[in-house]
Order: C-alpha cells, then sequence, then structure tokens
C-alpha cells in the first residue's frame, strides 16, 4: 500500500499556468486525508514554489532544487541541506567562459539571476508563461558572474541558460568532465547543476527513510530527464504521457497527459484514491 508519493510539479502536478487543477486538488485531499504523506519534489528553489503549495493544508516535506535540500513547510525551513562542492561554480565558469548563455543561482532556497538577463529572456528558449514565472521569482543581481564567484562555495545549485539547443548540447558535453556535480535537465532552457550526491532519488530516499517508510510503499510522478531516476527507484514510477523518453523509459506507468489530471487519474487507477 503506498504511504509516501512524490509529486513534480511543473507539467505533471500543475498545469501550464503554473496552478493545481480542481481535479489534482481533489486527489491530492482525498490522499492526505486517507493517511498518505504527499511530498513536493521539484526542481525550483524553495521561494520559488507557488504558495498554494507550499501553503497547501497536509503538505509537510518539499525536496527541492532537485534533491539539494529537503524542507519542512510547516517549519518553513530546511531539515536536510547539501551544497554544491568547493569551488565547483567556479570551476563551472571557467569550463563555460565565452558561450551564449547566462546563469541563475540558488542561495538558501532562493534564486537569483542578473538584471539585463531578466529583461531578455524572450531571446533565450522560453515561451511566455516560462518568462512570466522566472521575472516573478528571481532575485536580481548587477552581475551574476560576480555574484557566484563571491557566493559559489554557499550556492544549494546553479542552472546553466543556454541561448538556444546547439549550445546547451555543448554545454553538457563540457560538465561531463566534473565528477563532484549531477548534470540534469528539466527543461529545454536549462542545464542544472547539483552536488554529485543530490538528486530527487536521493532525496526521496532521504525522506523515506526519515518518515520511517520503505521503498517499496513510495510512489513518484515526473514528467522530465531529472525525474527519471526518482521513478525508477520508487517503488511505484509514474510519467505523465507528454514526458521525456527518459522519463518514459523510467517509469512502471504511463498516466494521462498533465493538462488533463494525469496525476490524479493514476491516484484513481493505480491507488483507489
Amino acid at each position: 500500500m503506498v504511504k509516501l508519493i512524490a509529486l513534480d510539479l511543473d507539467d505533471t502536478l500543475l498545469g501550464r499556468d503554473g496552478v493545481l487543477s480542481p481535479g489534482n486538488r481533489g486527489a491530492l485531499e482525498r490522499a492526505i486525508s486517507g493517511g498518505v504523506e504527499i511530498a513536493i519534489a521539484t526542481g525550483r528553489a524553495y521561494a520559488t514554489i507557488p504558495e498554494e503549495m507550499r501553503c497547501f493544508p497536509g503538505i509537510r516535506y518539499a525536496i527541492t532544487g532537485n534533491g539539494a535540500a529537503i524542507y519542512d513547510q510547516t517549519l518553513d525551513q530546511a531539515v536536510m541541506r547539501q551544497i554544491l562542492p568547493k569551488g565547483a561554480a567556479v570551476q563551472v565558469l571557467a569550463l563555460l567562459c565565452g558561450m551564449d548563455i547566462s546563469y541563475e543561482a540558488f542561495l538558501d532556497g532562493r534564486a537569483y539571476a542578473q538584471a539585463d538577463y531578466l529583461e531578455q529572456l524572450d531571446t533565450f528558449m522560453m515561451d511566455r508563461p516560462t518568462q512570466d514565472y522566472v521575472r516573478a521569482t528571481r532575485i536580481p543581481v548587477p552581475d551574476i558572474l560576480v555574484f557566484i564567484r563571491e557566493q559559489g562555495d554557499l550556492l544549494d545549485s546553479l542552472a546553466v541558460i543556454p541561448r538556444n539547443m546547439p549550445v546547451k548540447h555543448r554545454v553538457m558535453e563540457l560538465l561531463q568532465s566534473m565528477d563532484s556535480v549531477y548534470i540534469t535537465t528539466s527543461s529545454p532552457r536549462l542545464v542544472e547543476i547539483n552536488h554529485r550526491d543530490c538528486t530527487k532519488q536521493q532525496g526521496l530516499r532521504r525522506l523515506a527513510e526519515r518518515l520511517g517508510i520503505p521503498r517499496e510503499d513510495t510512489a513518484a510522478f515526473g514528467n522530465a530527464d531529472n525525474d527519471a531516476e526518482m521513478l525508477a527507484w520508487a517503488g511505484t514510477g509514474v510519467a505523465v504521457a507528454d514526458s521525456t523518453s527518459l522519463c518514459l523509459a523510467a517509469a512502471d506507468h504511463v498516466t494521462g497527459p498533465y493538462q488533463k489530471d494525469g496525476v490524479a487519474d493514476a491516484f484513481r487507477t493505480l491507488f483507489g484514491i
């Protein structure tokens, strides 16, 4: 019987507008009232989680930054946090020097980006809803490179924002030389960099251990490459229908599209919720 369900947010639980649908809301409420522990598992920084999810009654834990931290939302603080390895952020800057990219840096659950980058989001690979989300959640700094050099050894994680897909592919190739970090992607618009021991899978494993819940009684939902390891580890891994090929291959089950309440459908058909 499922006791812990970890849910990716963007393009899995939430709609394209970043809002929870009535159908998925009802499924969460039924699961929580039935004693199931619901946890958020997102690539987002803690402070950028939508308020309706940070304040959702009965959702206590949030795995954030692709596993960089676990937050107790009732306390509004991290109960586990793993920052980037010493020197890793500066090494990233050196490896990618001169490339057509920008950066987003994550520190203490908050997201930072260069001010002029936030004014030019339409020149990167972002649709309008993504642009609105980034502008609303990133704290502007005058020079992101200076910020990263000064704060690099304190960062939760780092994201590279490539101008186009050929640049993204080259970025990922170059970063493979770094064995101290975990490289993943949840969206075409970015490359995400964490401590090598920080993945959503590790976050779910640590949370399950904290709660005393065995692996076979866990489930995980996702849609992107950064969800694949979590789905493979969970007792039941569920991908929404429009997931990446890596995520689909890792899943035990495929549910309906996120735009059509795929999470709620799987709660009902797989778990009787």
